[in-house]
């Protein structure tokens, strides 16, 4: 398949001066907030719509600073693990950036100051991979190999609800996901894919035959409700319909599958989902397409190509939902992707809508 038939790319912005290794990012649904965390529990929100000037210290004029590219403050005492914007309901003071980290504190600060307004303990015993958010509802999931289900206020304070143990054996948990109305899933160490509804103390489905490595990233699919995407760090996705979890809909091992170490770390899905987008990090530097192919309980992907190459590795890779914090509604894959470098970030977007 040729990529430009399933999507054609361009870069629209690039960040320079990002002084911390990156862990996490996302894009608001608007395209105007940009943020990235990571090392040292540092967070910075790139600046949109300025050109590619290099950032700007706080000290120059205000019409220098004005078109700062990078904003970094530290909001926590450990590497960043993820973050998430959530909107405040009949606020007009913009979203909220809620952050997770290796010392177990989830932290929402102001946009676009990064100032922090709350630091919530407890919700976790020891570090915290992963959280998602589902209007004012977080899930999350922790090196206590635990998954908490908590609300966020507008103030930004995290309420523990429920707390669910993912295995006995403590493995950790590295990534959760909302599903449709009250269900989310959660995997990690286990290698088991578990699903979860709020309304129940227990986990409703445990898929255990997925994968044979640590699972360390899911996302849904915008097609079906009851399609999931799981990825190990075996280099595998994997395709599974949760209403016949014994048999997946698809698999696809990663790109550089001859190198017994390669993995495929966070995939995102692109345009409403026809298309899924993953890095090559090992030759060729690239951002790699996939095209979901088939209807529910047919589905499979197939091999686009590259859609854009890159001289240096790439670290990690994010699309902005259409319908983030939409309460009872899954994120589905946005119209920009931002992949980030040891230094720097860029933003790439559609030249062109491609058309199913």
């Amino acid at each position: 398949m040729d990529p430009e038939a399933l999507l054609e790319l361009g870069e629209l912005e690039v960040f320079t001066g990002i002084r911390h290794k990156v862990y996490a990012g996302t894009l608001s649904s608007n395209g105007e907030v940009g943020v990235v965390a990571g090392g040292g529990g540092n967070v910075s929100l790139l600046v949109r719509g300025v050109g590619r000037a290099d950032d700007v210290d706080d000290d120059d004029d205000d019409d220098v600073g004005s078109k700062r590219r990078v904003v970094t403050e530290q909001l926590h005492s450990g590497w960043v693990s993820q973050v998430a914007l959530m909107p405040r309901a009949g606020s007009q003071a913009g979203p909220l950036l809620i952050s997770c980290a290796n010392d177990a504190t989830v932290v929402a600060a102001s946009l676009p100051d990064l100032v922090p307004l709350a630091v919530s303990r407890g919700i976790h015993d020891a570090g915290i991979y992963d959280l998602a958010l589902s209007g004012c509802s977080m899930v999350s999931g922790s090196k206590d190999g635990t998954v908490s289900h908590s609300l966020v206020g507008d103030d930004g304070v995290a309420i523990g609800i429920r707390r669910y143990v993912k295995s006995d054996d403590g493995a950790v948990v590295k990534a959760v996901a909302w599903g449709a109305e009250d269900a989310f899933a959660a995997a990690g160490n286990d290698k088991i894919v578990s699903l979860y509804d709020v309304r129940s103390p227990l986990p409703v489905l445990a898929m255990g035959n997925l994968h044979s490595r640590a699972i360390n990233s899911l996302v849904w699919s915008p097609r079906s409700e009851f399609e999931l995407l799981s990825v190990s760090f075996g280099g595998r996705i994997v395709v599974s319909d949760i209403r016949a979890p014994e048999a997946p809909l698809g698999v696809l091992l990663a790109h550089d599958k001859q190198d017994a170490g390669s993995k495929i770390n966070h995939p995102a899905l692109f345009n409403t989902g026809a298309a899924l987008l993953t890095l090559s990090a090992a030759a060729p530097k690239a951002l790699l397409a996939y095209s979901l192919v088939g209807g529910s309980r047919q589905a499979g992907l197939a091999y686009a190509g590259a859609i854009a190459s890159f001289p240096t590795k790439p670290s990690a890779l994010y699309t902005a939902p259409y319908n983030e914090g939409c309460v009872g509604k899954r994120p589905v894959g946005g119209l920009e992707a931002l992949v980030t470098f040891a230094s720097s970030a860029v933003v790439y977007g559609p030249v062109r809508q491609q058309r199913a």
